[in-house]
């Protein structure tokens, strides 16, 4: 044999020992008993998180201030379905056009008649 297949089957030895190794040590880290505790210590801190956003969210359908606020949504949002909102919101809109345009013709108006645009027509 020569050197370089010597050097080669050394290299895949190598590699193939190294990949034994990692899964070893994988499934030995896997099977401790550190890791079952620390997945046991997860898993119970997730389930009092739970608990305690259940806890809350109950907390907050009891409250008067949050059912107020979703019964005021409610009611806004059969608003808008209705077209209540759309009509409203197209009076107004109309009402401070009626306004806006008002103002403008009052300006056009004394700006019109002053009396430096009458000496600028002369």
């Amino acid at each position: 044999m020569s050197e370089e297949q010597k050097s080669s089957s050394t290299l895949n030895d190598e590699f193939e020992q190294l990949g034994q190794n990692i899964r070893q040590a994988l499934q030995g880290a896997w099977g401790s008993e550190e890791r079952k505790r620390l997945s046991e210590e997860i898993q119970t801190g997730l389930n009092e998180v739970g608990n305690a956003l259940t806890k809350v969210a109950d907390d907050l359908q009891q409250n008067e201030t949050v059912q107020r606020v979703s019964s005021e949504v409610d009611e806004f949002a059969d608003q808008i379905r209705s077209g209540e909102v759309a009509a409203k919101l197209r009076e107004e809109t109309i009402e401070a056009l009626q306004s806006l345009n008002r103002e403008l013709e009052s300006w056009i108006e004394r700006w019109s008649s002053s009396p430096e645009s009458e000496s600028d027509e002369s």
